[in-house]
């Protein structure tokens, strides 16, 4: 049990790596808007722009870790 739950963290961290800057631009985004900088549609507009930078950066960490050769049976990440 604990072995699975530090593969799990692990394998989260992995994949959440570089996503800190994202998150806290979208933070940034959310202030703006509730300040009423932003109108709606410019908010959406720049909100959905970093989401997709975010999914983009998930899919890389994946190929990432693929490519490292992560295998969930083995119990850890390769370094």
């Amino acid at each position: 049990m604990a072995g699975d739950r530090r593969v799990r963290e692990s394998v989260r961290k992995a994949i959440r790596s570089g996503l800190e800057e994202f998150d806290r631009e979208i933070g940034h985004l959310v202030e703006r808007y509730r300040r009423g900088e932003l109108d709606l549609d410019e908010y959406l507009d720049l909100r959905a722009a970093l989401e997709r930078g975010k999914e983009s950066r998930v899919l890389e960490n994946l190929r990432g870790m693929r490519r490292r050769g992560y295998s969930p049976n083995s119990g850890t990440l390769p370094r």
